[in-house]
């Protein structure tokens, strides 16, 4: 049972047990109060299972991936301003300075 927003604790208690609260044994209210406690935490429970459900959509909405493309493709993107020998070196002078 979803509870509106804009009840009261009164009227949630009268519509869930037919009379006013306060018109009946505390022992028996206090069961009552319960009751509706439990509903609106399992609502609770409910509604924040549903917003972290969303948020993780979201989440990997932003963060889908583009297809690659074929190797050609891919290839055709990197930049080749040296050849892997002057890279070598490169790597290799960076290794000695340190």
């Amino acid at each position: 049972m979803s509870i509106p927003i804009n009840s009261t604790p009164i009227s949630v208690y009268q519509s869930q047990f037919g009379v006013p609260p306060g018109n009946q044994d505390p022992k028996a209210e206090c069961e009552k109060w319960q009751k509706v406690c439990e509903k609106v935490l399992a609502d609770y429970d409910r509604l924040r299972a549903e917003l972290e459900k969303a948020r993780l959509e979201k989440i990997m909405a932003e963060w889908a991936l583009e297809p690659i493309g074929t190797m050609e493709e891919v290839f055709a993107t990197v930049v080749r301003d040296q050849t892997i020998d002057e890279l070598i070196a490169e790597l290799e002078s960076k290794e000695l300075s340190e």
